[in-house]
């Protein structure tokens, strides 16, 4: 029941195609799909999964209405809204600018432009932001009942692209109590 939550930063330098070419890591993603960079990561990384879920941002708006709050910092507050108008314009999911630095509920699309902020820090922090987001959607989902997760299901599974069969996303999604997030 253990998850655990690795950031692979997307510049990444790695051996992405059978002919020995390295590039960054989103270039075998952005060539063969998940199925490539799934390959790549377990040759570059010794690694042997299997079992991928791969989703858009407009997954993620839709799916995340509010999460508890969220503190956002000064530096974090200078670029926010302006991923939020880019991420409304990207997924069509409506939304509004923040106020203010400081406490936030974020509603879907904050939260995607949230988790993309890059410009002021570090690819770290970035991925820290993304962990933050997915530890409070994944806390949101534990306490939901089967007809949210079920309502999660229908709504992301369009826009997911995954190699999983029906039956495994939904023991998964109705069995989320039994999940934590390791360290």
């Amino acid at each position: 029941g253990e998850i655990k939550l690795v950031s692979l930063f997307r510049d990444t330098y790695l051996n992405t195609n059978d002919n020995g070419r390295y590039s960054k890591f989103n270039e075998a993603y952005a060539r063969g799909g998940p199925e490539q960079a799934l390959k790549f990561l377990n040759k570059n990384l010794d690694l042997n999964i299997t079992d991928y879920i791969t989703f858009s941002w407009k997954a993620v708006a839709d799916v995340i209405t509010i999460l508890d709050d969220v503190e956002i910092s000064k530096a974090e507050f200078r670029y926010i809204n302006s991923y939020i108008t880019e991420t409304v314009q990207a997924t069509g999911v409506g939304s509004h600018q923040l106020d203010g630095p400081g406490l936030h509920h974020l509603d879907g699309v904050q939260a995607v432009a949230y988790a993309r902020l890059r410009k002021m820090d570090s690819d770290y922090a970035r991925t820290e932001r993304q962990r933050k987001i997915i530890e409070l959607a994944f806390d949101k989902a534990k306490k939901a009942d089967y007809a949210a997760l079920n309502n999660i299901l229908m709504t992301v599974l369009p826009q997911v692209s995954n190699n999983l069969d029906f039956a495994d996303l939904t023991n998964i999604a109705l069995s989320i109590t039994k999940y934590h997030i390791g360290e």
